[in-house]
């Protein structure tokens, strides 16, 4: 059995190669219902009679028959397009059609799941429902999508990864979503987002679906640094900083602070944009920038571009003075190279509250404000998040 439908094995059909088919399911559901057939009458446009059960078919009814492939799915009309109920339905050999006037355009005809229905009815319980899916299977690279889990039953997230990436789902035990990023070095081309589940009778299910990432068209940069700021570049230096800031990326507060669109933090030309490849010292294009770097005189105060509570405010070699805002869900705002640092850790800041100042501290040319948002730790581009919602 399946939600629509009933294979049947015939085993003396099988030299015709049909062993298998369709079971008429349709015709179960009307039970020792008979609909006499109609009298046969001329084709006009949106409805025609069907000689072969003398029954008709018309308008969304007829337009879902031969969209579907109704001859092969649905078989030849047992009945008339009629009430039945609430609902306006139509049987068929293998299935029955019902129309709904309040769904959206494209949609109002739909199926009955005879299949789940007939299960029902002889007591046996029907397997979890589970779907996956994503608000933009297809996003680029270095950008946000929103998947969603929904369940017919109460089921715990236990883990979920895009690749190897870890994934955060949050939401009730029947509807429950998650904040992907996708960083701006993923590969073009498919990746697959797994997410297993634990149900409320003990069994776990794994589901997947699939990420199509896009390319992106990011700029490239050739930097050179001076010899004050060239040992900034030694990967010790990066490494000991990665152990402060990783636990920072982690964190995952398991409520949305924010709300509505990110405000820009401050106000200036765009001197690098998020996902710029950048080559140091004449080295090869091997790093691609995490954020959006702004320009501003030194001393401009820098805003808070979404509500959150303060998780970092010091100082560090590469970030200069810095401050991380975790916005919940997941979603952290970072903000790099302050002269001075307005904020304390733990405190709770609104969109628009001044953090701190625009400077030149760590690794900088100049003073700018470097400003990151990060999802589950994955930098993505800040354009998305101040342009619209993310997230409904």
């Amino acid at each position: 059995l399946f939600d629509y439908a009933r294979f049947e094995y015939h085993p003396d059909l099988a030299p015709a190669g049909a062993a298998v088919q369709l079971g008429q399911l349709g015709r179960e559901a009307m039970g020792a219902l008979i609909y006499p057939p109609s009298p046969p009458f001329p084709t006009a446009p949106g409805r025609e009679y069907v000689a072969a059960t003398g029954h008709w078919l018309s308008y969304g009814f007829r337009d879902y028959w031969y969209a579907h492939d109704g001859i092969h799915l649905l078989g030849y009309p047992l009945s008339e397009e009629m009430a039945e109920g609430p609902r306006t339905v139509q049987y068929f050999e293998r299935g029955r059609l019902e129309y709904d006037p309040a769904a959206p355009p494209g949609r109002a005809v739909t199926m009955t799941p005879l299949g789940a229905e007939l299960l029902l009815r002889r007591g046996w319980p029907l397997p979890t429902r589970l779907s996956l899916t994503l608000s933009e299977p297809s996003p680029g690279q270095g950008m946000t999508t929103v998947a969603e889990l929904r369940s017919d039953r109460a089921v715990t997230v236990t883990a979920a990864r895009l690749d190897d990436q870890p994934v955060d789902f949050f939401g009730d035990p029947y509807d429950h979503r998650a904040l992907v990023g996708v960083p701006p070095w993923a590969a073009v081309g498919m990746h697959r987002l797994t997410v297993t589940v634990r149900q409320d009778d003990g069994q776990v299910k794994t589901l997947g679906a699939d990420v199509a990432v896009r390319e992106t068209a990011f700029p490239r940069e050739r930097l050179d640094l001076p010899p004050d700021e060239s040992g900034l570049l030694d990967p010790a230096v990066s490494a000991r900083e990665e152990q402060v800031v990783a636990p920072l990326y982690a964190i995952f507060t398991p409520e949305r602070l924010w709300s509505g669109p990110f405000l820009m933090p401050v106000q200036g030309p765009i001197t690098t944009e998020f996902g710029e490849m950048r080559a140091y010292n004449g080295g090869p294009f091997d790093s691609w920038h995490q954020g959006l770097d702004i320009g501003a005189p030194e001393g401009t105060p820098i805003r808070a571009a979404a509500a959150g509570r303060v998780v970092y405010a010091g100082h560090l070699d590469i970030r200069g003075n810095f401050v991380a805002i975790d916005d919940g869900l997941g979603v952290l705002t970072c903000y790099f190279h302050q002269s001075r640092i307005a904020v304390t850790v733990g405190q709770s800041v609104a969109a628009g509250d001044i953090i701190g100042y625009v400077g030149s501290t760590g690794l900088a040319t100049g003073p700018h404000l470097h400003f990151e948002v990060r999802v589950a730790g994955t930098p993505v581009s800040p354009w998305q998040w101040m342009q619209g919602e993310v997230l409904k």
